[in-house]
């Protein structure tokens, strides 16, 4: 429930900060702060619609939601996956609405699972989620 309007508010800033400071963000979509908002609401859909798959294989194999995956093998795929389905859904939706460089995906894909993870623990900590990964 916060995650698009929360992505929204803070691509909409990201924006406004943009468009104030001509020639410092080079190669940065030349967007206005509401096209960064859309684009933030789309970005955060995509990143929980990249999830859905992954959900549907994890049932389907036994999996319950917010439970880990039983088995060396299992664990570490499940993890893989865990944290790199919804970055890459976020870039196909990103990539469908912006022009969106090679170079962004790979940056995106090596450092965004890090920052999910980052998330997932610090929702942990908050003891909005049962476990770390």
């Amino acid at each position: 429930m916060v995650l698009i309007p929360a992505t929204g508010c803070s691509f909409y800033l990201l924006g406004t900060v943009v468009n104030r400071s001509p020639g410092v963000f080079e190669g940065v979509w030349p967007l206005s702060p509401g096209s960064f908002g859309l684009l933030g609401l789309l970005a955060s859909l995509g990143f929980m619609l990249g999830e859905l798959p992954n959900s549907f294989i994890k049932r389907q194999v036994g999996i319950l939601p917010g439970e880990a995956a039983r088995g060396p093998l299992k664990k570490v795929v499940f993890l893989v996956i865990d944290r790199i389905d919804s970055v890459l859904g976020m870039l196909l939706i990103v990539s469908l609405a912006v022009k969106t460089p090679w170079q962004t995906w790979l940056y995106v894909i090596l450092l965004g699972p890090f920052i999910h993870w980052f998330f997932s623990y610090l929702l942990f900590l908050l003891k909005v989620k049962r476990r770390a990964a």
